[in-house]
């Protein structure tokens, strides 16, 4: 925020370069919403159920997508999963953390656990995932901010750096979200701390995660709103461009 439009003078021409930064506040330069977002987002609820039946998976259980890495607690997260009892579905890219619950599933079966694993899809096609779901598990940086644009309560998980500054991160974030997530805060940051700091036992904050999704989900859908009040960071780009000229 700090720099953000800010001119960067040439050291000896009269020229001017400008700061221009993404981000998820009215001081940044919003994010990349394309403007068929929600329309495609909507005529694909229409489709939602022979989608999930295409994996085997039954469009009337709770459905999570989840996309993370292969050092995430997925055996902690089997368990809680086990323990909760509740029929779920996981709906999986094939990769390396994939693997691992695949594994997991095969070793110790559980009756109330169904997985759905697709192979590698166009970029185009990965909203789907995230529409498709109740929840969402992301990594990274560009799919954690589509599952923010998708409107749905999502569990960050961040790639490990040194001197935990990737908790640094989650937290900093954390404190953008929590006037739009109210009463549901606590159980998000807890659920997204405990899946990044690995913590011993995800049972607790998953059963809590669970019991308040609907206000999480809430609290993703006033979110998400308040990103596309930003506008999209194209339209803003050329709106700052425009007033320079």
């Amino acid at each position: 925020e700090g720099c953000h439009s800010l001119p960067s003078p040439h050291p000896s021409l009269n020229v001017n370069k400008y700061y221009f930064f993404p981000g998820v506040t009215k001081k940044t330069g919003g994010l990349m919403i394309e403007k068929d977002l929600f329309i495609r987002q909507k005529h694909f609820s229409k489709d939602r159920n022979k989608f999930l039946e295409a994996f085997n998976l039954d469009p009337e259980v709770f459905t999570t997508f989840v996309f993370c890495y292969p050092s995430a607690p997925l055996a902690k997260f089997y368990i809680a999963l086990q323990k909760r009892g509740k029929d779920i579905n996981l709906l999986l890219p094939k990769g390396a953390a994939t693997e691992i619950l695949s594994k997991l599933y095969k070793e110790h079966p559980s009756r109330n656990i169904h997985l759905g694993i697709s192979e590698m899809v166009p970029q185009s096609e990965f909203d789907k995932f995230l529409w498709a779901s109740d929840a969402v598990i992301i990594r990274g940086e560009d799919s954690f901010v589509r599952a923010q644009l998708s409107g749905k309560p999502f569990i960050w998980n961040i790639y490990p750096q040194t001197e935990e500054t990737h908790i640094k991160k989650l937290e900093a974030f954390g404190e953008r979200i929590r006037p739009f997530y109210g009463a549901s805060y606590q159980a998000w940051i807890d659920m997204n701390l405990s899946w990044n700091k690995s913590s011993s036992d995800l049972a607790p904050y998953w059963n809590r995660w669970c019991e308040e999704l609907p206000l999480i989900k809430e609290a993703a859908l006033r979110w998400r709103d308040h990103l596309v009040s930003l506008r999209s960071l194209a339209d803003n780009l050329l709106r700052f461009v425009k007033s320079k000229i």
